[in-house]
This record gives C-alpha cells, sequence and structure tokens, in this order.
C-alpha cells in the first residue's frame, strides 16, 4: 500500500487525521516542516505529501519545495485557510503543490484527495518505469554492439562500471544510476578507432602521434553520441568533459545538474586512469600510489574512495576452473583473453560470461573450422581486391550530409560504414584512420597449413577455458 506523510504543527490535528484515515490508507506523521523533510529521506517513497501552510520555522510553501527537489514523484498538497489562497496559488504556480485543500478540510474530501492523489502518484512512476526500461533497453542494445565489434573496450566499460557503482554507493551520491551508466557507456566513443589502436590504448602502450589525437577524442565523441537521447544529457556531460582540467573542490551532497556533471567527469578521469594501469599489470595499491603523487588530474577525495573499494582480482571469494564451451554459465569470469586464428581478440580477460556467451564461441569456432582450402585462397584474393579498392577510394571527398549507396568493408570484409549511412564530419577521419592499419595485412596472410593448425588450436583451446567462479560462504 502506498504511503502518505501528513505534516502539522499541531499534535491534535495530526492525531485526528490518523483516526479519521488509518483504516483506508497508511499514514506517517510529522510535526514541523524539518521533521517532515528527515521523514521523506528515511523513510520514503511517499505517495502523497500534506502539509499544512502555516508553521514555525519553516511554512508549507518551504516544505513542499524542499520535497520537490528530494522526491519529485511524490504528490504534493497543502492544507490552508482562506486568508493564505493567494499564497496557495503562487505555491501551485511555482509548482510546488498539486492540489490545496481549505480548512476545515472534511474526512470525505480529505479521502478523495489522497486518492486522486496517489492515482497521480501511480501515473507519474509508471511512466517513469517504462521510460527507464526504454533507456535500459537501449544501453544494453550499445553495449551488446561494443562487446561484437570491439571486446577489449567493452571489457572495460564493464569493469569502470563497477568501480563506479561502488565509489557512488560510498560517496552517497545523489541518482547513482548515472555514474555507472557514464562509466559504462565511456569508452563507446572507441568505435570510430581501428581496433588496433583500441588494444594498444587498453594496454598501455606507445602511441603515434595520430593515434593519440584519436584516444583524445574519444571522450568529446562518445558525449556527443549520447547528447540527444532523452534522459542521457547528463550522462552526455560527464563523459564529455572527462579530461577537462578542473583544480576545484567537489560537493558530493550536490543535486545540481552542473556539479553532478562535475563529480561525474571527474569520477571517471581516475577509474579510466586506475583500469588502465591495472591492465598493465600494476597492483591496485601501486596505481593508486602512482596516481596520488602530485598530481592535479585527479581528485583526492574520489581517490580515497577508490583506496576503500573491492578490486578484481584472482583470490579472495574466487575459485579458478577450466571449462568447455557449453559448461559457460553466466557470472563466471573469463581469466584469459581468448583470440581466434587470426589473433583477434575476440572476448577479453576479465569479462563476465553471461547467456550467450558459449554460443557466441560456438559460432566462432564453426566460423574458424569452415575455411577449407579452397575457401582460404578465394579470402586471401578478395583481402587484396578489397584493398586496393580502399587504395583507390577518395576518402577526403566524403562530407557531411553525403549518404553512401553501398556498404563500405575494410581488407578483412569487416563491415565499416553501412549502406544507407549518412556521412558526419567524422566519416572521413575515420575512415583515413582505418586505411593507415591495412596496408600490413596483405603481408600476413596465413598458410593453409598454419590456419588448420590454427583452427585445432583455437578449438582445444575453447574447451580448456581458464575461469573464475564466486565461492559462497553459508
Amino acid at each position: 500500500m502506498e504511503k502518505i506523510l501528513l505534516v502539522d504543527d499541531e499534535q491534535s490535528v495530526l492525531d485526528g487525521f490518523r483516526r479519521q484515515l488509518h483504516n483506508k490508507f497508511t499514514i506517517e506523521t510529522a510535526i514541523s516542516g524539518q521533521d517532515g523533510l528527515k521523514k521523506v529521506a528515511d523513510s520514503g517513497p511517499f505517495a502523497v505529501i500534506i502539509s499544512d501552510m502555516r508553521m514555525p520555522v519553516m511554512d508549507g510553501i518551504t516544505f513542499l519545495l524542499q520535497v520537490c527537489k528530494m522526491a519529485p514523484e511524490s504528490v504534493r498538497m497543502m492544507l490552508t485557510g482562506n486568508a493564505d489562497q493567494q499564497t496557495a496559488i503562487d505555491a501551485i504556480n511555482r509548482g510546488a503543490i498539486f492540489r490545496f485543500l481549505a480548512k476545515p478540510c472534511s474526512p470525505d474530501n480529505l479521502t478523495m484527495a489522497i486518492e486522486a492523489g496517489i492515482k497521480q502518484y501511480l501515473l507519474v512512476t509508471a511512466e517513469k518505469e517504462i521510460l527507464e526500461q526504454t533507456l535500459l533497453g537501449s544501453i544494453n542494445i550499445l553495449m551488446d554492439i561494443l562487446s561484437l565489434a570491439y571486446p577489449a573496450a567493452f571489457g572495460q566499460a564493464i569493469r569502470l562500471r563497477k568501480y563506479a557503482a561502488q565509489i557512488a554507493e560510498k560517496l552517497n551520491l545523489f541518482e547513482p544510476w548515472r555514474y555507472e551508466v557514464a562509466a559504462m557507456l565511456s569508452s563507446l566513443g572507441f568505435i570510430n578507432l581501428p581496433t588496433e589502436t583500441i588494444e594498444k590504448y587498453m594496454a598501455g602502450a606507445s602511441l603515434s602521434q595520430g593515434e593519440e589525437e584519436m584516444a583524445a577524442a574519444v571522450s568529446q565523441n562518445t558525449g556527443a553520441l549520447l547528447a540527444n537521447i532523452p534522459r542521457l544529457s547528463i550522462v552526455a556531460s560527464m563523459i564529455a568533459q572527462r579530461d577537462l582540467v578542473d583544480a576545484g573542490a567537489l560537493d558530493f551532497t550536490s543535486r545540481e545538474e552542473s556539479e553532478m556533471i562535475r563529480i561525474g567527469a571527474k569520477l571517471l578521469k581516475v577509474i579510466t586512469s586506475f583500469d588502465i594501469l591495472l591492465t598493465q599489470n600494476y597492483e591496485p595499491k601501486d596505481a593508486i600510489k602512482m596516481m596520488s603523487k602530485g598530481n592535479t588530474f585527479y581528485d583526492g577525495a574520489i581517490i580515497g574512495v577508490l583506496k576503500t573499494i573491492e578490486f578484481p582480482t584472482k583470490g579472495r571469494g574466487l575459485v579458478a576452473r577450466y571449462v568447455k564451451i557449453d559448461e559457460l554459465r553466466k557470472g563466471m569470469i573469463i581469466d584469459t583473453d581468448i583470440l581466434n586464428t587470426r589473433g583477434v581478440l575476440i572476448i577479453p580477460k576479465g569479462y563476465e560470461a553471461n547467456e550467450t556467451t558459449a554460443q557466441r564461441l560456438n559460432n566462432f569456432l564453426l566460423t574458424q573450422n569452415s575455411l577449407n582450402k579452397e575457401g582460404f585462397s578465394k579470402e586471401r584474393k578478395e583481402i587484396a581486391e578489397r584493398l586496393e579498392r580502399m587504395r583507390n577510394a577518395k576518402i577526403d571527398e566524403f562530407k557531411k550530409g553525403m549518404i553512401t549507396e553501398a556498404d563500405i568493408f575494410n581488407a578483412k570484409g569487416v563491415l565499416i560504414i553501412a549502406k544507407g549511412y549518412e556521412l558526419n564530419e567524422a566519416t572521413a577521419q575515420h575512415l583515413n584512420n582505418l586505411m593507415a592499419t591495412q596496408d600490413v595485412l596483405i603481408q600476413n596472410i596465413f598458410t593453409q597449413e598454419s590456419l588448420n593448425q590454427d583452427g585445432k588450436k583455437l578449438a582445444e583451446r575453447l574447451d580448456n577455458i581458464r575461469v573464475l567462479m564466486p565461492t559462497y560462504n553459508y
């Protein structure tokens, strides 16, 4: 049953309300505005909150305006005398209340008002739930695409989400889901980078000047990609501002959008740098020590909390075992990089298996085993032809607004840009980045004999996958 909060500075009035309504609703009361705010914070959510207008220290309008910020879904009503009606109307216009009730208010009128308020509350929360589920579904689709196209970036996204969730909980941040989503989607901008560059960046390897410029633009590109998705504008700004220098102190209790963006940006900066250091085989304590040494790029308070979270480990609470593809289960953590016969990363170390992981690996195995001598020779010829077409393409002539009339593939036959895609400012740059990595592919064509051997080795590896499984104490 939905809860109702009644606020009045006269205990006798509250006692009367409770006697009249306790058989119909779940009632809680507060003797002042301050007490009411504490109830909202500690005992919420409340479907309907009804406050008297005239109360000492904090009047009804001030109280309900504060409630509006703390619990915007709660339906707010005010009890007022005739002399206060203009004040109540002003409060309605300012968005503080849904309805005002004139004193004295009969039990029947009060009951009908509360019932109307509950209906409004259920409507608002149902719409919010639908929107959030739709948003969650969209995010999951984006992450599925990232996992298939760029497993290394997807692996990082999963780890960053876990760091962000723990830090947001320990800091008691408002709307912690935003920080989790920002961490999870912050790697999405890697879709504009060649796979080789992504893997070098994730491993902390040296990058060329061009690759450094591409990596530096990831956060801005991701922010621009997400900016127009409903309810993700704050998340997009967090990601876009991740690499901006901001030495100001943070207010972790704030609910203002501008401060949430600052907190999110600094949080992402800390956990992203931390994760890259871990992939370079630094121990967590050593990585944190490096980030703490006289470095103004990272927020000291966030690093302080980072020291207290649970880090990914091979030990505590996990047991290692080897499994076959069909034995993979949701929750198992892959403890080694899984590569295909070409050395391309399929699933990164640290990936948490889900319901589709085994099916995905089986599909890869079938694909690799089907490459016979005739098919391989044909593939080698097609690679050479695609590479030559890419060399002859006038990439720099692509302009914003042009629409591709054919699918564009790289030398390996991987789809880069689909037919019907409307080009933007980044398209030519993206293609040029990919073109720079293609010339080496022709020099690395496998022989049929080595292909067969590698296919056999892949099958053996996929029948002996090292995973980490959680242990449970009862």
